[in-house]
């Protein structure tokens, strides 16, 4: 069963990609066939079955840092940009009835998408996020307490997460 939400990982190039997959397959992830037929991205879960794409190299998520984009299954992509680029302040990019994007309104960090999916409410969700927006200096309001998210400087980054050693 296919997940509501997923990430799309960024490459590149198609050799970053093809090592990408390598480690990920390495640590765990399997690839799965979730209906996507002959695409040019590869479709992985990791262990606990979530499922996530490494894409292939696109100009558009050249600046995001490892995280292309958090992907929503939707039934009204329009309906969920709306509320969510109010919620967040975040700026509409793209929409149209069967796919919408947001950013931050800095330009920075991974993309919001979300994608008319027939019967996406009927997928329970295994994977939560809490998206926290990011200060707005040009807009109309200020998150105390959020500092902007910027890309690695290197070429190679890798997320770390506090807990025991």
């Amino acid at each position: 069963m296919k997940n509501r939400v997923h990430l799309d990982l960024a490459t590149a190039s198609e050799a970053h990609r093809a090592e990408l997959v390598a480690r990920l397959t390495g640590l765990g992830a399997r690839p799965v066939d979730v209906g996507q037929g002959e695409v040019p991205w590869t479709v992985l879960a990791d262990p606990e079955g979530n499922e996530f794409c490494v894409l292939e190299p696109r100009e558009t998520y050249r600046d995001t840092g490892p995280i292309a984009a958090v992907v929503v299954d939707c039934v009204d992509p329009r309906a969920m940009a709306r509320f969510w680029g109010e919620a967040i302040d975040w700026t509409l990019h793209e929409v149209s009835d069967g796919h919408a994007v947001l950013r931050s309104a800095e330009g920075v960090g991974p993309y919001l998408e979300f994608l008319r999916t027939p019967g996406a409410k009927t997928v329970p969700d295994r994977v939560h996020l809490d998206l926290l927006p990011t200060p707005v200096t040009t807009r109309r309001r200020r998150w105390p307490g959020c500092v902007p998210w910027a890309p690695p400087t290197s070429t190679s980054a890798r997320a770390t997460f506090p807990g025991p050693a």
